[in-house]
This record gives C-alpha cells, structure tokens and sequence, in this order.
C-alpha cells in the first residue's frame, strides 16, 4: 500500500524558514520572484482584455 504525501503548504514553508536565517531569506527572495511573476500575469491578462475589446469593438463591426 502507496501512503499518500502530505500536502505542503505555504505555511509549512513559511514555518520552516522562520526557524532557519538562511532559509528565511531564501523564501523572501523566492516569494518576491512569485509576486513578481504574479504582477507581470496580471498585466499580460490586462493588456490581453484591451485587445480583446479594441478587437471586438471595431474589427468586428
């Protein structure tokens, strides 16, 4: 019988680095370059619904 893996979340993570300097650093760096990478995705999707608009407001016309 296979024993699942526990899941492990942010917290968990987050917990571990608290107790660990270097660690901690790690997951600041780390959690920046996810933010980073969030922002630019949102933008991309903004940029995505204006074209989408100017698309169907006056090609489609």
């Amino acid at each position: 019988m296979v024993k699942s893996k526990k899941k492990i979340t942010f917290g968990d993570v987050q917990s571990a680095a608290v107790n660990n300097s270097e660690s901690e650093f790690i997951f600041n760096e780390i959690k920046t370059e996810i933010n980073n990478i969030d922002s630019d995705l949102i933008g991309a999707f903004d940029e995505i619904q204006k074209l989408h608009e100017v698309w169907q407001n006056e090609l489609i016309i």
